[in-house]
């Protein structure tokens, strides 16, 4: 889920309400065990798409009975942020969709890091 969500950061759960929306980030279980922090960027009936945020490719295989939890607040060094959530999950996971996200989040660090190195 990076850069929205990081190492280090707290992400508090609550249960998985109905409607289940587009642009929540959620904790889905795949087989075996095995779990996944991810945002859901489209529904269809009770089939879900979700995408990492830093993945290319989206997984349609989840259904709402494969949601445990949706992340309902992050943490980072003590602070609450809100970035990725609420509106700006709803642009993340259409970003997502048009496969656009990877492409504008990788420029935006680009831009970020060249202009903190020249005022360094």
């Amino acid at each position: 889920m990076w850069p929205f969500v990081r190492d280090g950061d707290i992400i508090e759960l609550g249960a998985p309400e109905e409607p289940l929306l587009v642009g929540s980030i959620v904790l889905a279980e795949l087989a075996d065990k095995q779990f996944v922090l991810h945002r859901i960027i489209k529904c269809k009936d009770a089939r879900l798409t979700i995408c990492g945020d830093n993945c290319s490719k989206p997984d349609d295989r989840f259904f709402k009975d494969n949601i445990l939890g949706v992340v309902s607040s992050i943490k980072r060094n003590g602070k609450k942020i809100s970035l990725g959530l609420g509106f700006s999950g709803h642009l993340i996971a259409w970003l997502n969709q048009q496969k656009l996200l990877l492409p504008v989040t990788r420029s935006l660090l680009f831009f970020y890091h060249t202009v903190k190195q020249n005022i360094s």
